[in-house]
């Protein structure tokens, strides 16, 4: 009985998997932003914009004149040179996660991005508020994003938005 019963939950689990999953077709998201060239003055696309967080991680966002965004984070790097240089030698082609476009208006910024899903990929999309073109606050978490000049910066070629 105790079998059945186990055999019963577990088919349950993977009929409720399956469902979930089935709902998108194990299809990433679109992103929604549309491509544009990025020719303001609102941000600045010479290097990235980063926050530390408590456990040596970097939240980073680089931007790129064509409309592309990487946003990322990056673990074990314990101050910004080390930073700057594992983002010097990183190419990030694969995954999708952390690819997307963004889109400042003003003193706005909208980003949109894949992130990790077991149904396909996901798009987040974050909103802020633009405070100089150095700095923005992410709307939702109030995290400030500061500037950090990068040359080079990692090559802004996928094979995910064209």
């Amino acid at each position: 009985m105790v079998i059945i019963m186990k055999w019963t939950l577990s088919l349950l689990f993977l009929i409720v998997i399956f469902f979930s999953c089935k709902k998108r077709n194990g299809c990433d998201e679109e992103l929604t932003i549309k491509r544009e060239p990025y020719l303001g003055t609102e941000i600045r696309t010479d290097g990235y914009y980063h926050r530390a967080t408590s456990d040596k991680t970097y939240k980073v966002a680089i931007m790129y004149r064509d409309g592309l965004l990487i946003y990322a984070n990056f673990g074990g790097v314990s101050d910004l040179q080390s930073l700057d240089k594992a983002l010097q030698i990183t190419t990030i082609k694969n995954p999708k996660w952390g690819w997307g476009l963004f889109q400042p208006k003003a003193d706005s910024i909208k980003m949109q991005y894949w992130f990790f899903s077991t149904c396909g990929d996901l798009v987040n999309t974050v909103s802020g508020l633009i405070t100089s073109d150095s700095t923005f606050v992410i709307a939702s978490t109030q995290d400030t994003m500061r500037f950090r000049f990068l040359n080079p910066k990692p090559d802004s070629t996928n094979n995910y938005i064209k």
